[in-house]
């Protein structure tokens, strides 16, 4: 049986009965729209089911007699533009940008298909894809470019006056054409060009500091993000010695990380830091603003009659005095700057067309969790999600999962997970939240055959490590800093742990380098913890178990290859929401009506 009947037998009332949900989308006094939200949700259900762009699922929409039953629609009434379903989308995503309203109709979806089925929940599995959204990043000169073209842009739109205060300089580089390719520029160029862009950054954000209409704009902001991440500003020796200032307003505030180089007249002939995120700079990039001379430091100021006629600030109006005009060209090229690395490159900004984007080794973008049913007679479906930046490590991210399947009643029994969740921190929380984490821990440097914790004697009392794989006795208990934090540790008689013959396969270690003094182990119930789980997975049959988490992978690729959720056509984190949840519910929808035939 093809599935339209069933869509309109199931899921189409499910859909009339949320529309409530989405009242708030149009004004009480306006009329209503001429097509039902449910209609509407339903083509975007559709839609992505069958992984189409919007104009070929208005076509299916218009001639295919399968849609038009699962719809309940005539043929004459088989139709709706293209403007109505992006309008729709846009005012979704206005009214509700955390989406909580698809993330309503989701979970009761999921609830109908788990009622439908009797799905069990004792066992979910849970796993993070990367997802792009549509933007481009191609290197550390394109990032600065486009941030400042697009601060450009706004301003000769919007605020055509404000434009015309910026340097000349600016002004023709931001009207360049784009031409798209990489070719060009050798790496040296390409490192005095960065530094130029680099600068232009500074002038901009000190030019408008002080003006609140431009100061409020995101671009702008953006721009302040950039510098403080990416850029300082080497202050001139004068004037740090005088005002211990910044000669650009708070470039000292932008440092973020330890510069390549020294001094003010060798930063801007340094080569440039590797870039935040993935762009190494190891190609020559292109870019649309340039500078019509290659850069030119100078330690002495020069006067603005020794301006050449023509440029920035060759005009009494240009002169940079205290009414904030448009700064001579000697101004900027006094201004000297290094670049930086940021101290969080994950969080660092990837693109002006997305700063919520963010980087991690999987790239620029972001990480869905996906948790579904296995192990249950019926279908599989998704059962919880969120979406984070790309930067949101994994960890952590099992319990809130857990938390917030308790919240609607879906708790397991058990969450099988990869590596990438586990420690003995999140095994310990899982446990108090009733949970079994079945997820293995990385060895990282141990040996295969080490005396885990688990092979130590414990003193019954204290619940303490009392005495070692080889008999020997603890000497004492007592805290130690241990990458920053004090923790609780076991100490050893250094002559007993020097001549034991399984020193190589212990885990105790000297107390200093010299390795003269007593050996010491962690003894925290965090690291007991992971111990267990080290020994627990290198059994048969808790590997046995296990291997029901690779099902995950199976949906990730059915969600990138079917429903095309790796790489969005949309750009911001509220978009990329919406998004997401559309191609989950569709998914769901898609094996829920496969296990109806």
């Amino acid at each position: 049986m093809t599935w339209a009947p069933k869509f309109s037998e199931r899921v189409y009332p499910l859909l009339l009965a949320e529309e409530d949900e989405f009242r708030a989308l149009f004004h009480a006094g306006n009329g209503r729209p001429n097509w039902g939200v449910a209609r509407i949700l339903g083509v975007m259900f559709l839609q992505e089911m069958f992984g189409l762009p919007d104009q070929a699922a208005l076509d299916h929409l218009s001639y295919d007699i399968r849609w038009q039953r699962a719809l309940g629609l005539e043929l004459g009434g088989a139709y709706l533009s293209r403007r109505s379903l992006v309008a729709f989308r846009s005012r979704l995503v206005q009214v509700d940008p955390e989406g909580t309203r698809l993330r309503r109709l989701f979970d009761r979806v999921v609830a109908v298909v788990i009622a439908d089925f009797g799905l069990s929940m004792r066992e979910v599995r849970l796993d993070a894809t990367h997802i792009r959204s549509n933007i481009m990043v191609r290197g550390r000169l394109d990032l600065f470019v486009q941030t400042l073209g697009r601060f450009c842009r706004t301003l000769k739109k919007d605020f055509p006056p404000h434009f015309g205060r910026l340097p000349t300089v600016i002004q023709e580089a931001s009207a360049t054409d784009e031409d798209g390719t990489f070719g060009g520029l050798s790496a040296e160029e390409t490192g005095a060009r960065l530094l130029d862009v680099a600068k232009w950054l500074v002038v901009a954000r000190d030019l408008f500091e002080n003006e609140p209409v431009v100061a409020e704009l995101e671009s702008y902001q953006l721009i302040k993000r950039l510098i403080s991440e990416q850029v300082r500003v080497v202050p001139v020796a004068g004037e740090a010695a005088n005002s211990g200032g910044d000669p650009a307003g708070s470039g000292s505030s932008g440092s973020s990380g330890s510069s390549g180089s020294s001094g003010s007249s060798g930063a801007c002939n340094s080569a440039p830091a590797a870039p935040a995120g993935p762009s190494s700079g190891g190609h020559p990039e292109s870019s649309s603003l340039h500078s019509s001379d290659k850069p030119t430091e100078s330690r002495h100021p020069v006067s603005p009659q020794e301006v050449p006629e023509g440029s920035a600030g060759s005009t009494p109006a240009a002169s940079g005095d205290a009414t904030g005009d448009v700064p001579p060209a000697a101004a900027i090229r006094e201004i000297t700057v290094e670049l930086v690395r940021a101290t969080e490159p994950g969080k660092a900004l990837q693109s002006p067309h997305d700063p919520d984007a963010g980087y991690s080794h999987k790239g620029v973008g972001y990480h869905v969790q996906i948790a579904e049913t296995c192990r249950a007679d019926g279908p599989r479906i998704v059962i919880d999600f969120a979406v984070h930046s790309a930067s949101v490590s994994d960890h952590g991210q099992a319990e809130a999962c857990i938390e917030r399947l308790e919240a609607r009643g879906l708790k397991p029994d058990v969450l099988n997970a990869d590596a990438g969740y586990t420690s003995g921190s999140s095994l310990i929380a899982c446990d108090n939240l009733g949970v079994d984490l079945r997820a293995p821990v990385r060895w990282g440097s141990l040996r295969k055959d080490v005396l885990l914790r688990t092979e130590w004697e414990r003193d019954p009392d204290s619940k303490l490590l009392a005495r070692c794989p080889a008999g020997h006795a603890v000497v004492r208990h007592g805290l130690r800093t241990i990458e920053g934090e004090h923790r609780q540790c076991a100490y050893m008689s250094g002559e007993d742990c020097r001549e034991c013959p399984l020193q190589r396969r212990c885990l105790a270690r000297p107390g200093n380098t010299r390795g003269t003094g007593r050996f010491f182990i962690e003894d925290t119930p965090a690291i007991e913890r992971r111990d267990q789980r080290l020994g627990e997975q290198q059994r048969p049959d808790w590997r046995k178990k296990y291997a029901i988490r690779s099902g995950a992978e199976s949906t990730n690729s059915e969600l990138k290859r079917g429903h095309k959720l790796g790489h969005l056509r949309v750009r911001r984190a509220h978009r990329v929401r919406l998004a997401v949840t559309a191609k989950l519910i569709a998914c769901n929808i898609k094996r829920w009506l496969r296990a109806l035939r």
